[in-house]
C-alpha cells in the first residue's frame, strides 16, 4: 500500500517532469545557399512591391483628373465639336485605358472601311484610291472636287460588293462597320459620355487618330504615288 509521502514524492516528481522544459535539437545554420535564395526572393518581392506603387500612382493620378472633371461640371452645351479625337477624349469622364479601348475600336472599324474600300468593283475600279483623288483635288478645286464626291457616295450606295455573301452595297458594309464599332464604344461609355461623344461628333468612325490612322496611311502613300 503506498502511503501518503509516498504518494506526496510521486506527485512532485510527476510535477517536476511537467515544468521541465522540453529538449529539441537546434536548427542547421543556414548556409550560403540559403541566404543567396532569400536574398534573390527578397530582392523579387521589392521589385514588384516597387511596380505596384507605380501603377498605383498612375490610378491615383487618373483618379483625380477624373475627380477635377466631374467637380468642374459642364453640360452638353460646354462640349466643343471636334473631329480630333484626342480633343474629343478629353472631354469625356474616362479612363486611360477606356480612351485607348475606345481607339482601338475606331482605328479597327476605319481599317475595315479602307479594305471593303479596296475590294474591286465588277468594273475593276478601287474605290478607296477614287475617293483619296477626289479629297486631294478639293485642296485645288474644292466645287468641282465636292460634285465628284457626291457621285461617288451615290455609286457607293448601289454598287454591291463582289463575293459579299448578304449582297450588300459598299455603303451597307460600311455601316456594318460602324455598327459594330458603336456597340463597343457604348459597352466602354456611360449614357452620358455617349452623348457628350456625339456632341463633340455624329459619326464616331471618322474621328482622326494620327499618323497610324488607315485613312491618313492611305492618303499619304496615295499621295507619294
Amino acid at each position: 500500500m503506498l502511503t501518503k509521502a509516498t504518494l506526496a514524492s510521486l506527485l512532485s516528481l510527476a510535477l517536476l517532469a511537467c515544468a521541465a522544459p522540453s529538449i529539441r535539437a537546434e536548427d542547421p545554420p543556414a548556409t550560403k545557399g540559403d541566404n543567396a535564395t532569400r536574398i534573390a526572393d527578397l530582392e523579387k518581392e521589392v521589385e514588384q512591391l516597387k511596380k505596384d506603387k507605380e501603377a498605383l500612382i498612375k490610378r491615383l493620378a487618373d483618379f483625380e483628373k477624373r475627380l477635377a472633371k466631374l467637380e468642374k461640371g459642364g453640360g452638353i452645351g460646354d462640349i466643343k465639336a471636334t473631329k480630333n479625337f484626342d480633343e474629343a477624349m478629353v472631354q469625356l469622364d474616362i479612363s486611360e485605358a477606356e480612351k485607348s479601348a475606345i481607339r482601338d475600336a475606331i482605328k479597327k472599324c476605319k481599317k475595315a472601311q479602307v479594305e471593303t474600300l479596296e475590294v474591286p468593283t465588277k468594273d475593276k475600279r478601287i474605290m478607296a484610291e477614287e475617293l483619296i483623288d477626289v479629297f486631294i483635288k478639293m485642296q485645288d478645286s474644292p466645287d468641282k472636287a465636292q460634285q465628284e464626291l457626291q457621285q461617288l457616295f451615290i455609286f457607293l450606295s448601289t454598287e454591291k460588293v463582289p463575293g459579299d455573301e448578304k449582297g450588300r452595297t459598299y455603303v451597307q458594309v460600311i455601316e456594318d462597320h460602324k455598327k459594330v464599332m458603336r456597340a463597343a464604344i457604348q459597352k466602354i461609355l456611360s449614357p452620358a459620355d455617349q452623348q457628350r461623344l456625339t456632341a463633340c461628333h455624329g459619326d464616331w468612325s471618322e474621328f482622326e487618330l494620327g499618323e497610324d490612322d488607315p485613312f491618313t496611311i492611305l492618303y499619304i502613300a496615295r499621295m507619294n504615288k
